[in-house]
């Protein structure tokens, strides 16, 4: 799908300028690869990936061995690109959370379906005032 500027009538896309651009996959492909590989605890074969996202061996293991980065790669550069104007700097520390109560009958603890994991990262200079926070 390309999209063109109404003034100066430039065609782009949406993965234009981004780590997925040139990709035949669609990006929902690419986000839940990324997903399986960076969510295992362990190292995920090519052929698991294959079943998982309907795609040919070949496939699946070059998302998995991308000779120019691997999928984790990506995945910094993409967050490395959008956090940019945000960068913390000084002493940063990073911890997680989960948001949500406890459904009745459900699982208690940081594992509930019912709670929304998040990262939160606080910068302060040496003096512990002026803190900067990103969620």
């Amino acid at each position: 799908m390309y999209y063109q500027c109404r003034a100066c009538r430039h065609q782009t896309t949406l993965t234009s300028g981004t780590v997925f651009e040139g990709s035949k996959l669609p990006l929902t492909t690419w986000f839940l690869a990324m997903h399986l590989l960076t969510g295992s605890k362990t190292n995920m074969a090519a052929l698991e990936l294959k079943r998982h996202l309907g795609v040919c061996y070949d496939t699946a293991w070059k998302l998995k061995h991308d000779q120019r980065k691997s999928p984790r790669d990506k995945i910094m550069q993409t967050m490395t690109e959008r956090e940019a104007p945000r960068q913390l700097a000084g002493f940063v520390q990073i911890d997680d959370a989960y948001l949500g109560g406890e459904r009745n009958g459900g699982k208690p603890g940081r594992g509930s379906e019912n709670k929304q994991p998040f990262v939160v990262a606080v910068a302060t200079d040496e003096t512990l005032e002026h803190p900067t926070f990103a969620v």
